[in-house]
């Protein structure tokens, strides 16, 4: 095989695992984006069982009224982690869709290169000099 052709069959192998790289990168951005839609829905639900909660104040002794507001208290910081843990989601699905945008990138310049390559060795063997021709006929013809 000329190195030409090697060239070409190389790139063209560099172009598939781009590829499943780009495809490996495509099934992590929807795993955090499906994260981050649960964890978006898990702070909502919370949210609102705490303004539920915490707006309740139909306690009838003191100690009733300490296990509400412990409770309440409970629901408040179990909806700031839920929050916070939305935010994170959301900034990891950010970073796998960046992952994926270069991944894509890559593959399009491995295909680039490759589409190159097989055009010099498509125009190299067009040129390809078959020899002279066998003249008949003297000089002065």
């Amino acid at each position: 095989m000329k190195p030409v052709n090697r060239r070409v069959v190389r790139l063209l192998r560099i172009e598939r695992i781009r590829e499943i790289a780009k495809q490996t990168s495509l099934t992590a951005l929807a795993e955090a984006e499906r994260n981050l839609t649960q964890m978006q829905s898990l702070s909502h639900r919370i949210r609102r069982l705490s303004s539920t909660y915490s707006g309740r104040s139909d306690a009838v002794d003191g100690y009733m009224l300490g296990q509400q507001n412990r409770f309440s208290s409970a629901i408040v910081q179990i909806s700031r982690d839920a929050s916070n843990n939305a935010l994170n989601a959301r900034a990891l699905a950010d970073q796998k869709l960046r992952a994926l945008e270069e991944s894509e990138r890559r593959r399009s310049a491995a295909e680039d290169v490759r589409v190159k390559a097989e055009r010099a060795l498509i125009k190299d063997s067009a040129n390809v000099h078959m020899g002279a021709k066998r003249k008949n006929g003297t000089v002065l013809e």
